[in-house]
């Protein structure tokens, strides 16, 4: 296998992820772990950090609002056609159709 190869590139974060960073790191529980130095407690920490930083919405969700959303799309029609929608042979003659069909097709036999 070929030899990998990281890149680290640094960039300023977002004013979205500036105001989560700064949020998190003002809290009061987030200042008193840090001063208790409890190791995993403050590798957790750095964890949060890190998810303000690559996945802001990991850290703290957005609903999606979609411009796409449009009103329900409404319908009139004849009375006439939804009847003529709603008809069903099999219910108006029973199996009377069916039994045509089935004679006609034994004689082609």
């Amino acid at each position: 296998m070929p030899k990998k190869y990281e890149h680290v590139v640094m960039c300023k974060l977002s004013k979205r992820q500036r105001l989560l960073y700064e949020e998190f790191m003002s809290r009061r529980a987030t200042q008193d772990t840090l001063a208790g130095g409890n190791f995993m407690s403050v590798i957790n920490i750095l964890m949060q950090l890190r998810k303000v930083c690559n996945h802001p919405d990991m850290f703290d969700p957005r609903p999606i609002i979609s411009p796409f959303e449009t009103e329900p799309v409404t319908s009139t029609t004849a009375a006439i056609v939804l009847k003529a929608l709603e008809y069903s042979p099999f219910k108006v003659g029973g199996f009377l159709l069916i039994n045509t069909v089935c004679a006609g097709a034994s004689e082609l036999l």
